[in-house]
């Protein structure tokens, strides 16, 4: 498969990232564990440095933590919320969505998973491209590998500052031996320096730097205001992190309409169902 790259608006990419983050104006340390310097400063990592990183990870980390982030990268679990749809909010600021891009490479890996050769889907064959007579043609390997790996890589860059930049990849088609949590890993890299001050998000009406909360928060809140009162559900997020915690009432009404609408719509769907597989008898 041929790498692919677009430049689209996030909607379309969301179920790779989501790209607008939490500014976290304070800035507090996180563990040094969590954040580890880049061996090259100012560049990503190489396609063998990634897969180096996986099989030595055991497990990662369940969300981006928050503090400066110059030339580090993070280990975490890709986990999917209710849509599907993969996040990693973090607290960098805004990020350009518009400019962002997606590249998908194909790859063939040695058992060791110490070299990686790329490949290209010709013809329902997977070929290597080389250079004959000032032409590229594309030679079908033989024989044709029984397994491929793919990385998916995001990038994008910070509204504030594009020096900024950020790259998420993950793995697919990873071997057997790798353990079924390595293969949920997401590596996210921040090349660069992180600028200190934001500003405000541009769409935003109010003075003060954009908060995204943390789409799992407020999904969390949505599912306790099934039982409970809204304020009180928003008290209890607060006493537990006021920082992670939703910035308004309004988030909270706003997620639990759509996740009624959503249990709604699978009740209904449910017994369309069962309904199709009641079958008439002879009277």
């Amino acid at each position: 498969m041929e790498a692919e790259t677009t430049g689209e608006c996030c909607e379309s990419l969301d179920l790779i990232v989501s790209d607008v983050s939490d500014v976290n104006t304070d800035h507090k340390s996180a563990p040094l564990q969590t954040m580890r310097p880049a061996s090259n400063p100012g560049k990503f990592m190489t396609n063998e440095e990634l897969l180096k990183v996986i099989k030595s990870t055991e497990i990662g980390e369940k969300s981006i933590p928050h503090g400066i982030k110059c030339d580090v990268y993070i280990i975490i679990e890709a986990s999917d919320d209710d849509n599907g749809a993969k996040y990693f909010p973090d607290d960098c600021g805004v990020w350009d969505c518009k400019s962002a891009t997606t590249v998908n490479q194909t790859f063939v890996v040695t058992d060791t998973l110490d070299k990686l050769r790329t490949v290209y889907i010709k013809k329902e064959q997977y070929c290597v491209k080389k250079m004959v007579n000032g032409a590229i043609i594309y030679k079908p390997l033989f024989p044709q590998p029984s397994s491929v790996l793919t990385l998916h890589r995001y990038y994008t860059k910070l509204m504030e500052d594009n020096t900024f930049k950020k790259r998420i990849t993950t793995i697919a088609g990873l071997p057997e031996f790798i353990s079924v949590e390595k293969k949920m890993l997401a590596i996210v890299e921040y090349c660069g320096t992180m600028p200190t001050k934001l500003k405000k998000h541009g769409n935003s009406k109010k003075s003060e730097p954009y908060i995204r909360t943390d789409p799992k928060v407020i999904q969390r809140a949505a599912e306790m205001a099934e039982h409970e009162k809204v304020s009180n559900v928003m008290t209890k997020l607060m006493e537990d992190n006021s920082f992670t915690a939703p910035k308004s009432t309004r988030q909270i009404n706003d997620k639990r309409f759509r996740y009624r609408k959503r249990k709604r719509e699978e009740n209904m769907n449910s017994r369309i169902n069962i309904a199709d597989d009641v079958q008439p008898t002879d009277g």
